[in-house]
């Protein structure tokens, strides 16, 4: 997870998603929530609102990231019907 938060702060979504995915994938997380968090804001950050999404809600279930999962959300789908 934290390879993925070095790459996502040097702008490099597309990795830092495929090392968030492999930690998820590996399992043991400490936060998983701020995990499936950083998979939703790579996502949006590469314009796949789509891929956000179900990420962003995965996160809304931990308490930790719920309330910075469910801003996420409002502030995507507030784009999305503006566009």
């Amino acid at each position: 997870a934290l390879q993925g938060e070095i790459l996502a702060e040097n702008g490099k979504w597309k990795e830092a998603i495929a090392a968030f995915q492999q930690a998820l994938q590996k399992g043991g997380l400490k936060e998983p929530g701020r995990v499936h968090l950083n998979v939703g804001i790579a996502n949006w950050e590469l314009g796949n609102a789509k891929d956000a999404i179900p990420a962003l809600e995965k996160a809304a279930t931990y308490e930790k990231t719920a309330k910075v999962a469910g801003q996420y959300i409002a502030f995507i789908n507030q784009k999305r019907k503006a566009q």
